[in-house]
């Protein structure tokens, strides 16, 4: 490496560390050591390791950007310090990963580990261990998470249930969390720039959102409702939660935003299908 590039590099990692002040983000003097690789994706790879901390040793997600993208480190660690300033600014939301901190360079993404398995892996497993109440009750939490996240003006941009992890306890139910918030950006910001994405290939997100527009509300409400559509297949056949995510998934992916239902209209329609008996959102 040049002198001049060190220079370059120590200047980046120094801008990006007045960055993680600004938004109350944890620096970390390194990466917790290497472990098991538990996922990858067209970005990033995430390992599964140990962090020691003020609470004792915690297991956690190392996620690192994949090499073969070839970003330079202003890029790479421009897009994690991102993420890690919106994780930072949702801090005890629940249903989203817990921010332990980045480590600068190289660039590493170090947040809670919420579950071995993604809700997709869940649900379709055969035999399923969970019944379709316990998939609706998931989906319904995740749904809050969403709001949870509007509320602090944000869109996560980027929800499937690849992008849910979740624990499974004895008594059959699921504690879900939403993941990845690589994507997540200011709700009313355009995070792809017109005909970098062809909808085709990605049926889980937006028309409008693919075509470079805004995102919103809206935007993410249609990402949902692809994910309760996705699942109608594994459900009992003619079962009632069955019946509910088939009709929610179909009012929310309608291609006019604003014939989608709001998602707080999709939380009650979930509350109700569940009964009296499951706790409400927490919004704050």
């Amino acid at each position: 490496m040049t002198e001049k590039k060190e220079c370059q590099d120590l200047a980046v990692v120094r801008r990006a560390a007045s960055v993680c002040a600004k938004h109350g983000v944890p620096v970390l003097p390194a990466c917790p050591p290497h472990g098991e690789q538990i996922g990858h994706g067209g970005n990033a790879f995430c390992l599964k390791t140990t962090l020691a901390t003020g609470e004792g040793e915690v297991e956690v997600v190392v996620k690192q950007l994949l090499p073969s993208r070839g970003l330079s480190l202003a890029l790479g660690l421009g897009e994690l310090v991102s993420e890690a300033a919106l994780l930072a600014r949702v801090a005890g939301v629940a249903g989203v990963p817990r921010l332990y901190g980045i480590v600068l360079d190289p660039p590493a993404l170090v947040t809670s580990f919420d579950g071995p398995h993604t809700l997709f892996e869940v649900v379709t497993q055969r035999p399923r261990r969970v019944s379709d109440e316990a998939v609706v009750r998931a989906v319904r939490q995740v749904c809050c998470a969403v709001a949870t996240l509007h509320a602090r003006r944000i869109a996560h941009n980027d929800i499937k249930s690849n992008n849910v992890v979740v624990r499974q306890h004895p008594d059959g139910t699921l504690t879900p969390c939403l993941i990845d918030l690589g994507n997540s950006a200011l709700l009313g910001q355009a995070i792809f720039p017109p005909g970098q994405l062809r909808w085709e290939d990605h049926r889980f997100l937006a028309p409008e959102l693919v075509a470079g527009g805004q995102s919103s509300a809206a935007s993410d409400v249609f990402s949902l409702g692809h994910m309760m559509a996705t699942f109608v297949k594994f459900c009992k056949p003619h079962s009632e939660a069955g019946q509910l995510l088939g009709r929610l998934g179909a009012q929310a992916t309608a291609k006019c935003p604003a014939q989608r239902p709001l998602l707080q209209e999709l939380i009650a329609c979930l509350q109700g299908g569940l009964g009296r008996d499951s706790p409400h959102c927490n919004l704050s």
